[in-house]
């Protein structure tokens, strides 16, 4: 498995360009407010040289795919801007084969951020999951 913290082009593509990190909390689906212990993910934000794509990957190896707003972001980013917090989300999710929503159901909770920086908004999950889309 390639180290990623020295990525290299393969013989079929370019390497990478790193932009920027960001820290970003999350809290549990029964976790009110943000505090101290509140569980904050490394994320790191790259340019697929090869096809333009922005690439936000989590401490878990969870990633997201999406097309920049703007051909002319600068590797490493400057003047880094730290990620906006939006709103919060809980989210229920049924197993396969559990017919109603009940008090056993699985909720998961998740944050929103606006990323300036690339013009992202970041879904992250309490698990280190990841996605994003365009803000505008």
């Amino acid at each position: 498995m390639p180290d990623l913290r020295d990525a290299k082009s393969t013989a079929e593509g370019k390497a990478p360009e790193r932009l920027h990190g960001l820290a970003l909390s999350c809290r549990k689906y029964n976790e009110k407010d943000f505090t101290k212990d509140t569980k904050k993910w490394g994320v790191e934000v790259f340019r697929d040289e090869n096809n333009g794509n922005l690439i936000y990957i989590t401490e878990t190896g969870a990633l997201a795919v999406a097309a920049p707003l703007s051909k002319d972001l600068k590797a490493p980013t400057p003047n880094v801007k730290e990620p906006v917090w939006t709103h919060g989300l809980n989210l229920s999710v049924r197993k396969s084969g559990e017919k109603e929503f009940t008090e056993r159901t699985l909720i998961v909770g998740s944050e929103v951020f606006r990323d300036d920086n690339t013009g992202m908004l970041v879904y992250i999950a309490e698990t280190g999951a990841i996605s994003i889309v365009r803000a505008k």
